[in-house]
This record gives structure tokens, C-alpha cells and sequence, in this order.
């Protein structure tokens, strides 16, 4: 049960990190908060969302079958 709760609380931080990359959630310590994210960044932050979504994905299907 507890890897079920984890891969989806993965896979919601991932989904958030694909839909809103400017978060003050995805921001560097130290970082200006009104900066704009280059474009390299947001990617980053998209690709990182992509695979966390995944792996969320991958626990919440070991954590059904484990049940």
C-alpha cells in the first residue's frame, strides 16, 4: 500500500511539473523569483515531469500487484 501512495504522489508532482515548469515549486535556491526561465530550463523541467510520471506510473502498478 504505502508504494501505491507513493508512485502517485510521484506521478502528481511529475504531472505538475509538466504543466506548470515556472513553479515556485521547480525554482533554484537563491534564484530571482521574477526571472524568466529560459527556454532550456523549462524543457529540463518538462523532460524531469515526463520521467517522474512514468516511474509514479511504474510504483502505482508494483504497488496494485503487490496487493
Amino acid at each position: 500500500m504505502p508504494v501505491l501512495i507513493i508512485g502517485i504522489v510521484l506521478a502528481a508532482i511529475g504531472w505538475f511539473a509538466r504543466k506548470k515548469p515556472e513553479s515556485w515549486w521547480f525554482r533554484r535556491f537563491g534564484e530571482d523569483w521574477d526571472a524568466e526561465l529560459s527556454e532550456d530550463r523549462r524543457w529540463y523541467l518538462r523532460f524531469a515531469g515526463m520521467i517522474l510520471m512514468i516511474f509514479g506510473g511504474l510504483l502505482c502498478l508494483a504497488g496494485v500487484f503487490s496487493i
